[in-house]
């Protein structure tokens, strides 16, 4: 084999098609080389940053797969950008810019901006503080005016940030009580005589302002059901509620387990043996219903 195949076949073996992954900036015109080589093969593609003293190396097709070509210098007998002939100086020098721009640190990443946004703009007009992602609450029976019985359910809502801590809110608050209720035992009989029903609904208008650090209280009154003079009802009940807050979702969540009649054992048997549950001597809001 002579010395001038030897260098034909390393020509041709440096010719051969290389498959690499980049994810590379898009070409600039001005790396951009058309080629003619000495067996009349024409090629455009870009120079690739791999050039060297013996090789130019061309990049062809995307920026997510590329394929590379050696071509030996002495293989190329014109090379041009776009209608300009260069030189092989000029490749390496184009070879040797890239190299170095891929070397420079990359650009700072823009500072966030202290300017609030439209969101930002738009939860101070309606009265929040933080975004709103759930709801807590607790509820007790109350009594909050000057007769003996007890007048509704006191819920204190509590809106909270994704942190878990409140937060102030504005919106529409949606209650529902639901309390087993004694029913004709042959009515019901799968049910053992008693059926979930329900006691009362409310729906009640919250203000960002109402929301303090301890949250909010919001009184729920017994409506034409008064479990106190009606002992169909049983004594606990679970409260639901669902907090509508504009631009930030409707968030719900239930409690078990709240009383709905006062334990009272004096006026069970009071009951029992009279039909009747408060003394003679207090004084009801609402009127001794049960005689």
């Amino acid at each position: 084999m002579t010395v001038a195949t030897l260098r034909t076949n390393i020509a041709v073996m440096l010719l051969a098609p290389v498959l690499v992954s980049s994810s590379g900036d898009a070409s600039r015109a001005s790396d951009v080389v058309s080629l003619r080589l000495t067996d009349g093969t024409k090629m455009t593609a870009e120079v690739h940053p791999r050039t060297n003293d013996e090789h130019l190396w061309l990049r062809f097709g995307s920026d997510q797969t590329v394929i590379l070509r050696a071509v030996a210098w002495e293989q190329i007998s014109e090379s041009r950008i776009g209608d300009k002939p260069v030189t092989a100086a000029t490749l390496r020098q184009i070879a040797a810019q890239e190299i170095a721009e891929s070397e420079l640190p990359p650009a700072p990443a823009p500072r966030p901006s202290t300017e609030p946004t439209y969101a930002d703009q738009a939860r101070d007009l309606l009265g929040f503080s933080r975004r709103v992602t759930s709801v807590d609450f607790d509820a007790h029976l109350a009594n909050w005016d000057r007769d003996v019985e007890f007048d509704g359910i006191a819920l204190r809502l509590f809106p909270l940030d994704t942190d878990g801590q409140l937060t102030a809110a504005r919106g529409t608050l949606y209650v529902e009580l639901v309390a087993a209720r004694r029913q004709d035992f042959n009515q019901v009989p799968n049910a053992r005589g008693q059926v979930p029903s329900r006691l009362g609904q409310w729906s009640v208008a919250v203000d960002a302002s109402e929301v303090t650090e301890n949250g909010t209280v919001v009184k729920l009154p017994f409506q034409t059901n008064q479990p106190e003079f009606d002992t169909t009802w049983a004594a606990h009940g679970l409260v639901h509620v669902r907090f509508v807050v504009p631009g930030h979702g409707v968030f719900e969540h239930s409690f078990d387990g709240v009383r709905v009649r006062p334990y009272a054992p004096l006026r069970d048997a009071m009951e029992r043996q009279g039909g009747q549950r408060f003394l003679p001597t207090e004084h009801t809001g609402v009127g001794k219903r049960i005689q």
